[in-house]
């Protein structure tokens, strides 16, 4: 009131003494008075005489002496100023604090509430203050007890409808503190202590890339710093059948100090490819698609992705294939598929309303690279509740540390499951395929490193770009967890840093501590013929009803069987693969040319002109499908397809021509003749008394050298007919 001018002081005073008036008429003095007592601030974060005694000398209140009394009393003027434990144990002004306890004493004395030998006892009395505050020392699971303050103060919020400021949630703050209330939390202590002591005393996080990034310095106050080691982490884990949580933890060290970063929940750092599953795959499969869907991996440019290049490259599991299944490419983490399924398959705008309904409510991106990537922001907490939406059949089940919270008196003020949403985000038979997928990803793709021995794993590795952070989201039976680990200044690991090396053991080192001694299951209790799923073989690439020509293919591209969507199982067969027979030598479409023993069965790859491997260049297109046919003709067309026709000649077999037919006549004949020159030359010999040892030595060597000649692969009858000629001209001359 001291800044205030007259006129404004007087003005407060006059509405100061309205509402006094105002409660009065509501309440008694003794109910005001038992209100104030509860809720007024005595210092070192107290509020209400009963949480100071017990912090400033240990007692409850029927314990206190009548000098500690005053003393609690005469800190109502002054809180900081007359600190009994500040001016005992820092500032040695303790005498401030005597001197106004004593005048409340006095006062006392003189109002008769005391008489003249308490006054004097209360006087001489001594008093112990407690050196160290309980409420100011750390509680046990800090990172949780935080969050759920964190919640609580949330849901009272949205109950009384008023805004999200930083005035009303320190009043409800303030309201916890001091009106009695109790909190039932969620945590199961024995998950909570699981992960705090894997991630507190982890020794394979990955080191920075960068010395100088191995520690932040934090600034609490003023005067006072604190060195973070980095990188971080934080991990939750959740029951996605209850839509409890079981375990928050924000660091990867034991917090020294109140109300720090908690990274489950407060930082929305970019999660990479662990996000691929829930703003992509399942939504593609809740929308039709099915794990065998062919998708074209190649370095193509996708319609509506603003890189540079017009795609985004993959890294990791594997590289440009041509063409993959939507299954494969999450095993592999192909970025290439994931933002052509993203892109042409789902749509940004339907990808952020799946993400809504699950809870990913802020942080973002609204893009390719944000929704396909991962480049989104997003907190632990929101992506193992979302990564439970799957394990939960497709319903997303809002997440909640408390299950009721009570006034002093015991009576329900907030209710956890009178207040919990419920969505059916995906169908069934949708995240019943993506959970199977990712336990395919566990058991041979980028996520091995999750496995729990006798137990069920379904799992996403995440690698932000350039190693700035990893993750891993995962599920089983029981629960659904997520775990990131990076910079808080979003400073990059070591190059060899990623979801699969960092965050997945570090996942499966909490998990199997979690699930001991638990029996194994099914993550979706059903069948797939329960929820509609058909099985089918498809063609793996035209993705239709798969035909014996599409196994016969030569170069890997058989056909794949796996489950598709009710209504979604394709109805028409491959018209792409084509069975013709090839020729072995060349490889191409045989000709009535070609040695019967040298033709084999094969298929040929004619692609349309409406299919995605039109997009490929010439190169890439021999390259991924070198069996590939581009104007191979269907019906009537066939007559014409024929090597004599210059626009289809290339596909046929260039080794065995009408002249290569003649050559290997002519062959045949010179063979003949030259065998039937050395029969008649050795005749001849024999016939012949007088010839030399000698004589008979050179005519066994030219014809041996005859013979060689006959025998070459690579002879040509011009080379026979003359090495024939040359061998009568010489056993003529010999033998004559």
């Amino acid at each position: 009131l001291q800044v205030l001018s007259p006129e404004r002081t007087y003005k407060r005073k006059i509405q100061e003494a309205w509402l006094a008036l105002q409660l009065e008429t509501t309440y008694d003095k003794d109910q005001i008075l038992e209100a104030y007592l509860n809720a007024i601030p005595l210092g070192q974060s107290n509020y209400g005489v009963k949480a100071a005694a017990q912090d400033y000398f240990g007692k409850g209140l029927s314990e206190l002496s009548l000098r500690e009394c005053a003393m609690l009393a005469g800190l109502t003027q002054s809180p900081y100023t007359y600190d009994p434990r500040a001016n005992t144990y820092s500032r040695n002004r303790m005498d401030l604090t005597d001197r106004r306890t004593d005048t409340v004493l006095m006062r006392m004395y003189e109002c008769g509430y005391i008489g003249k030998d308490e006054y004097q006892a209360a006087l001489e009395a001594d008093v112990s203050i407690v050196q160290r505050s309980e409420y100011k020392a750390m509680y046990d699971m800090p990172y949780f007890v935080e969050y759920v303050i964190q919640d609580v103060v949330q849901r009272f919020l949205q109950q009384r409808e008023l805004e999200d400021t930083a005035a009303n949630r320190q009043s409800i703050h303030n309201e916890l503190r001091t009106g009695g209330y109790h909190i039932y939390t969620t945590v199961d202590p024995t998950v909570q202590k699981a992960v705090e002591d894997t991630l507190y005393t982890w020794t394979k996080y990955p080191s920075m890339r960068y010395s100088q990034d191995k520690y932040t310095v934090d600034s609490t106050s003023g005067s006072s710093f604190t060195r973070i080691e980095q990188p971080q982490a934080a991990a939750v884990v959740y029951d996605y059948h209850t839509g409890q949580l079981k375990a928050i933890v924000g660091g990867r060290s034991q917090p020294t100090a109140r109300m720090t970063l908690n990274r489950a929940y407060q930082s929305h750092m970019p999660v990479g490819s662990s996000i691929k599953p829930l703003a992509v795959y399942t939504p593609a499969l809740d929308l039709g698609l099915s794990p065998a869907t062919p998708a074209l991996n190649a370095p193509v440019p996708i319609e509506g992705w603003n890189s540079g290049n017009g795609y985004p490259n993959n890294y990791g599991g594997g590289g440009f294939t041509g063409l993959i299944s939507l299954r494969e490419a999450v095993k592999k983490s192909l970025n290439v598929v994931a933002a052509r399924t993203l892109l042409d398959n789902v749509g940004v705008n339907t990808s952020m309303d799946y993400l809504r309904a699950m809870g990913v409510t802020q942080g973002v991106n609204e893009d390719g690279a944000g929704l396909a990537l991962g480049t989104s922001g997003i907190s632990p907490l929101e992506m193992a509740v979302a990564y439970g939406t799957l394990g939960n059949a497709g319903e997303y089940v809002e997440a909640f540390s408390f299950t009721k919270v009570t006034d002093s008196h015991g009576k329900v003020l907030l209710d956890a499951e009178n207040l919990r949403t419920r969505t059916q985000v995906f169908k069934p038979a949708a995240a019943y395929l993506m959970t199977d997928i990712l336990v395919d990803a566990v058991q041979g793709g980028t996520g091995t490193r999750a496995k729990i021995s006798g137990m069920t794993v379904a799992g996403k590795t995440g690698t932000n770009s350039e190693n700035v952070g990893v993750s891993f989201g995962g599920l089983t039976p029981y629960y659904s967890a997520f775990v990131w680990v990076g910079h808080d200044k979003y400073k990059p690991l070591a190059s060899s840093a990623t979801g699969s090396t960092a965050a997945a053991p570090l996942w499966q080192a909490f998990m199997a501590k979690i699930h001991s001694g638990l029996p194994n299951a099914n993550i979706i209790d059903a069948t797939p013929e329960s929820l509609g799923l058909v099985k089918a073989t498809v063609c793996s690439i035209s993705g239709k009803l798969a035909t014996e020509a599409c196994q016969l293919d030569q170069h890997g591209h058989t056909p794949v069987t796996d489950y598709f969507m009710p209504g979604t199982v394709p109805i028409d067969t491959c018209d792409m693969h084509q069975t013709l027979q090839i020729c072995d030598e060349s490889g191409k479409i045989a000709t009535e040319y070609c040695p019967k023993d040298h033709i084999s069965e094969k298929a040929i790859l004619a692609v349309p002109e409406d299919s995605p491997l039109r997009l490929l260049t010439p190169e890439d297109l021999a390259k991924y499908f070198p069996h590939a046919v581009l104007d191979y003709p269907t019906g009537d067309a066939l007559a014409h397809f024929t090597p004599d026709n210059p626009d289809y000649a290339a596909y046929f077999c260039d080794i065995h021509t009408a002249d290569w037919q003649h050559e290997q006549q002519s062959l045949t004949e010179a063979r003949q003749s030259a065998r039937q020159a050395i029969d008649d030359a050795r005749q001849y010999a024999q016939q012949q008394p007088d010839l030399t040892e000698g004589q008979k030595q050179a005519l066994e060597a030219a014809v041996q050298s005859l013979q060689q000649r006959i025998d070459a692969q690579d002879t040509t009858t011009a080379q026979l007919k003359q090495a024939t000629a040359d061998f009568k001209e010489y056993t003529r001359k010999m033998l004559s």
